[in-house]
């Protein structure tokens, strides 16, 4: 499996015609289960045939095959399940044999193994879950990120064996639990990089107690308790009159806003405090302040990451401690190389990408991060609706981020996107202290 950055994407519905007209992409369909044996022993394999155009076969892997069967031979029980198509049994034994083995080459044999099983339940639970959630801008990026999702778990096979114990053999056959199992992981990762489903804003917006809310909203954004409790009947109201849509949480409407102040004015008017102010753009505005009081105001650290009460002190307090660049904050994490030496290139690898952006990219960058400019207000200013400026944004920071790592891989210094911590407060951090001092 290549190497494989999985940057994260945002997605919106698109009208039929507007989806034909940006990419005709569509990854293959699954060829023909394959017969038992074959199912331990090869591998998809993809042909492609211009950009859109792709066909998908099962090729298998010669050696792996011979060695397999010379070891199905030297053992009876392996031999057993075989014969008898048995392939939850033949897939707990082939996890054992991987974790008792022992050379490197026994491991990589087994592991090929486990991994061609669930090769076709991986390319499934792709194909399902791109079919349900993909850019439309960029359909091949989307169906690469599912495919990377999968192959993170089954190509690991402690992850195979922690999964493993969940299966119920009375509801689903074994092929089916790891399709469903592998969509689900793929959800639920999606949902996190972008937003959706419980980590949207406006889910963690509804489902935030009165309580935390309120905390958020005095000890964060600093606003007096009167205008706390006006806040909270304002995210009372709109919660009355929005939902989610076709099972996701979309950015209310004007029309929804003026419903909602609507709402308050009827049914809380004699307990909200300042209740005459009360309109679509005054509530809107509410909602907004309601949302920055969700944002965590430090970071949390830990004892037993290494701290010590100083350090603790400074990271946790906010806006002390931090790095004059912000990338010296990459430099406390053990790499195998010392990225100390490397943040000038690193940091001339983001403002050559940054160069690279369109004027319109640029001028919401700097209204975003240099000018601390809301999402309303620069989509007023710029002539387009506020998700269209968060889409921008977003694609941005993705594209950022994806410089580093092509940096990184070009220096050959083996960082994977899994060794850096926190980027995206360290990107947004370098991004603020970029804008502001131009």
């Amino acid at each position: 499996m290549s190497n494989f950055l999985p940057l994260k994407v945002k997605y919106r519905i698109w009208t039929i015609a507007e989806a034909k007209m940006l990419s005709d992409f569509l990854p293959p369909n699954v060829p023909p289960r394959r017969e038992f044996l074959a199912k331990f022993v090869s591998f998809g394999i993809f042909d492609r045939k211009g950009r859109s155009k792709m066909s998908f076969r099962w090729q298998r892997d010669r050696k792996l095959e011979r060695r397999f069967k010379n070891i199905v031979q030297q053992n009876p029980d392996l031999k057993q399940m075989l014969e008898e198509r048995d392939d939850r049994s033949l897939l707990e034994n082939l996890l054992q044999l991987w974790q008792s083995a022992s050379s490197d080459r026994q491991k990589s044999l087994f592991g090929n193994c486990i991994f061609a099983y669930l090769e076709e339940p991986r390319y499934r639970a792709a194909l399902t879950r791109f079919h349900a959630f993909r850019d439309f801008e960029n359909p091949e990026q989307s169906w690469d990120y599912y495919l990377a999702i999968a192959g993170d778990v089954t190509l690991n096979p402690e992850k195979v064996l922690a999964l493993l114990p969940r299966y119920n053999p009375a509801k689903s056959k074994l092929e089916t639990f790891w399709d469903f199992e592998l969509q689900s992981i793929m959800k639920e990762i999606s949902n996190k990089e972008t937003t959706e489903g419980k980590y949207s804003l406006w889910y963690k917006l509804k489902v935030a107690s009165k309580k935390k809310l309120k905390e958020g909203l005095v000890e964060v954004v600093g606003v007096s308790e009167r205008e706390a409790i006006s806040y909270i009947f304002a995210r009372d109201a709109l919660f009355q009159v929005y939902s989610k849509k076709d099972n996701r949480w979309r950015e209310p409407t004007r029309k929804k806003y003026q419903e909602a102040a609507d709402y308050l004015k009827c049914h809380y008017a004699d307990k909200c405090p300042n209740s005459d102010r009360v309109n679509e753009e005054w509530l809107q505005q509410a909602i907004e302040i309601c949302a920055q009081a969700l944002q965590p105001s430090h970071k949390l650290c830990y004892l037993d990451e290494g701290y010590n009460s100083q350090e603790l002190e400074m990271l946790n307090s906010s806006g002390d401690g931090r790095a004059e660049n912000p990338l010296d904050n990459l430099a406390n994490q053990e790499f195998e190389a010392n990225i100390r030496d490397k943040i000038p290139a690193i940091n001339e690898a983001i403002v050559s990408k940054l160069e690279e952006f369109s004027a319109e990219q640029k001028e919401i960058l700097q209204l975003r991060y240099g000018l601390d400019t809301s999402g309303s207000k620069i989509a007023k200013k710029i002539g387009k609706n506020k998700s269209t400026v968060s889409r921008i944004d977003y694609k941005c920071r993705r594209e950022l981020m994806g410089a580093i790592f092509f940096w990184a891989n070009k220096e050959e210094m083996g960082i994977g996107i899994k060794d850096i911590k926190g980027l995206d407060d360290v990107l947004e951090d370098w991004l603020k202290n970029y804008y502001k001092n131009l």
